[in-house]
């Protein structure tokens, strides 16, 4: 569970032929199998879904309650952080079952497609609502494998230095490229699918304002300089840790 994402970027859109339905492609949240524990933290989820005063504390309270969890899975081997992680996945949706309405959880699943652009189709429930056929699920995942090894080389080269407009140019054709190629395996019909399937138009820019409750500082052994501390203590402060080690 090493792609937990602490900020996103949107990069490119799709659009589907002959609609006013755009889906935007978001780096980092691409990387994530199932982002809808990171969504449920976003201001601009909260605001398109209109939360009420009741629901914004509701879902606040059961957030709070994975954070510290959540937060520990950067430091776990992968199959123990997996396990946990589709612990707070069952746990966080059971919680907003009883918190938003229906046609809240639907917006909600509605943006999760969105958020991974056209690799949207790729979802499960997506490909089998669309009756896809073997031809056209072998295409549409070599598309999509090709793409996303040619953004992993760009991804590679920013890293190793590279000037990042020209990487940006050129993922943002790859994309476009991607959204076309998939597009063109798709029967008018299903491309009728896809739109209903994504909802109304959601803006990804406005992504990336995910936000954690801190942990509660490590109990036991001697504390220098202060009495043992809480977080609650600290509430409207400004508090700077220093970390350093020994050996």
């Amino acid at each position: 569970m090493r792609w937990l994402l602490w900020g996103v970027v949107a990069v490119a859109t799709f659009v589907v032929p002959s609609s006013r339905v755009i889906a935007q492609q978001v780096i980092q949240y691409e990387l994530v199998p199932n982002p809808y524990l990171f969504l449920l933290r976003e201001p601009a989820v909260w605001e398109d879904l209109k939360l009420t005063s009741k629901q914004q504390d509701a879902l606040t309270a059961l957030n709070a309650g994975v954070d510290g969890r959540l937060l520990a899975l950067r430091n776990m081997p992968n199959d123990e952080a997996d396990k946990l992680w589709a612990q707070l996945l069952a746990e966080t949706e059971s919680g907003t079952a009883t918190i938003l309405s229906r046609d809240q959880q639907l917006r909600v699943k509605q943006i999760m497609l969105r958020v991974r652009g056209i690799e949207c189709v790729q979802n499960e429930q997506v490909a089998a609502g669309m009756k896809f056929s073997t031809k056209q699920r072998e295409s549409i995942d070599q598309i999509i494998k090709d793409a996303r090894e040619g953004a992993a080389a760009l991804r590679e080269q920013a890293q190793a230095g590279k000037p990042r407009e020209p990487l940006e140019r050129e993922l943002a054709k790859l994309r476009t490229d991607e959204q076309k190629d998939i597009l063109a395996e798709l029967t008018a019909k299903q491309r009728e699918q896809l739109i209903v399937l994504l909802g109304r138009g959601f803006d990804v820019t406005k992504l990336g304002k995910v936000s954690f409750k801190a942990p509660e500082l490590v109990a036991g052994g001697k504390w220098l300089n202060s009495q043992p501390l809480q977080i609650a203590e600290l509430k409207g402060r400004v508090v700077a840790l220093h970390f350093w080690t020994f050996g």
